[in-house]
């Protein structure tokens, strides 16, 4: 079985994440027709610029908790090595925390969606938006800790070596310099294994 962190790829920090949405909201179009009165294209504009940005985020951030692997439901042999590597109950918080600001992003689109409707000027749907990106962006910013911390655990989990379990397996085992060193050397094609005179060098 391959490690089940291998598709536990990069997590953006809050800034990535806000730019990427910000910046794909910007370049988004409605659809309304040219004869429009220019209130309402300004309210579609807009209305449609908060809508892309908060589900650019949902999907990122739904994608981010759903690539972390379930240690409680790993093989035996991943399990007890990711828990060695990893504060497991911290990890399950951290993903908690994140998945808990998924219904609030949500909230915050239709709240803002809802004003958008009752503006009178193009300039307070320009507005709005601007109010909808700050209360988004405080939202993701107050994430980045949870976000780096899965960024440097993920290292950690994606080095445990994938293991076959069709393969049969040697345990060499024994006290501190006692020769498992010298003796995997000597029956092993891989002649690199560095031996020393003092324990721990393996």
């Amino acid at each position: 079985m391959k490690n089940p962190f291998l598709e536990f790829y990069h997590v953006p920090n809050s800034k990535e994440l806000l730019d990427i949405a910000f910046s794909r909201a910007m370049k988004s179009s409605a659809q309304v027709s040219k004869n429009a009165p220019i209130l309402l294209k300004a309210k579609k504009k807009e209305s449609k610029r908060i809508k892309v940005a908060t589900e650019e985020l949902l999907d990122r951030i739904m994608t981010i908790i759903k690539r972390v692997p379930m240690i409680e439901e790993l093989p035996d042999f991943y399990k007890e090595l990711a828990s060695l590597l990893v504060d497991v109950d911290k990890l399950k918080l951290t993903l908690g925390k994140l998945n808990g600001i998924l219904p609030l992003l949500r909230k915050l689109q239709r709240e803002h969606s809802k004003k958008l409707s009752q503006i009178e000027t193009p300039k307070d749907a320009d507005r709005i938006r601007r109010a909808a990106f700050g209360r988004i962006s405080s939202v993701i910013n107050k994430q980045n800790p949870n976000l780096e911390y899965l960024n440097k655990i993920r290292g950690r989990l994606k080095e445990i070596p994938s293991l076959d379990y069709t393969l049969r397996s040697i345990v060499v085992a024994g006290y501190p310099n006692v020769g498992k060193s010298s003796f995997v050397k000597q029956i092993s094609t891989n002649k690199r294994i560095e031996v020393k005179e003092y324990p721990f060098t393996t």
